[in-house]
């Protein structure tokens, strides 16, 4: 028996390596599956695309509630993973973690689609957001920080009425 050594050219090999989405349906059964790729656009064919928006800073509460403490003194799983892509650590980057579409962290909301947050050895942050849309690729900073940065969550007033 071959021992199988996945490679980042084949789809199998690439979502070993690098990860990838697994998408289910409502009894929760694999329907599909999608890998990430570092390979060149010409190289594979592309059945789908997602665009990551340039990086957006993290907030340190945020970091923080991923390293698994959070403000509210409430335990948290760790959620950093090590950075197993060479390009991503030439970046500097040692541990990365998928941030869920309008996900709340460290008291921060994530909008939009999610995206991948990358930690470095110095423990900053950055958060690379998926695009709602290929339009947004060249969308002005102001435009795009207001649409992708996270926010400070807001408490929800509840109006009682007179006691």
């Amino acid at each position: 028996v071959a021992a199988l050594a996945p490679s980042e050219s084949d789809e199998l090999g690439s979502f070993l390596r690098l990860g990838g989405f697994v998408y289910l349906d409502e009894n929760y059964r694999v329907v599909s599956l999608s890998a990430l790729s570092s390979a060149p656009a010409d190289q594979h064919e592309a059945r789908a695309v997602l665009y990551l928006g340039p990086p957006l800073d993290m907030p340190a509460p945020a970091m923080q509630a991923l390293d698994g403490h959070d403000s509210d003194d409430q335990d948290q799983p760790r959620r950093w993973e090590p950075v197993v892509n060479s390009a991503a650590s030439r970046l500097g980057y040692s541990e990365f973690t998928w941030m869920r579409p309008s996900e709340m962290v460290g008291g921060h909301v994530f909008r939009g689609h999610g995206g991948f947050a990358y930690r470095t050895e110095n423990g900053n942050g950055v958060l690379y957001p998926v695009l709602q849309s290929t339009a947004d690729v060249d969308c002005d900073e102001a435009r795009y920080r207001e649409k992708y940065e996270p926010l400070p969550a807001q408490p929800m007033g509840v109006d009682l009425g007179p006691g």
